[in-house]
């Protein structure tokens, strides 16, 4: 079971990989968040997403986790979103707030790229 830093768990996934393309598109958003961010670039991998799953992407200690599946948007986006999820776990002021207002953040700072 993985635990995610959002509060869910995810008790199965399954390594992809992504086309070469795939790969460098959300090293480069997560280099460029990582910058506005002043964090370092966690690990990025892909999963195979079930037909009726909805979770696109999970942030947790062993880095970003992408859905395989989403389209280059989507992708750009989730990375965006994780990214944000990696700097809250660093940041001391973020850490212990609640998941909603973690989500909520997330998603304020998704919405706003690019800056």
């Amino acid at each position: 079971m993985i635990e995610c830093f959002d509060g869910c768990s995810q008790t199965y996934w399954i390594e992809v990989v992504p086309s070469a393309y795939r790969m460098q598109l959300a090293r480069l958003m997560a280099q460029e968040a990582a910058k506005v961010l002043r964090i370092a670039v966690p690990q990025i991998r892909f999963f195979y997403r079930p037909t009726g799953e909805r979770m696109m992407a999970f942030y947790n200690a062993d880095g970003i986790h992408i859905a395989g599946d989403l389209s280059d948007l989507e992708l750009l986006r989730a990375t965006v979103h994780e990214m944000r999820h990696a700097w809250q776990r660093q940041s001391q002021v973020w850490r212990y707030r609640s998941s909603a207002l973690r989500e909520q953040d997330a998603k304020i700072f998704e919405l706003s790229w690019p800056r």
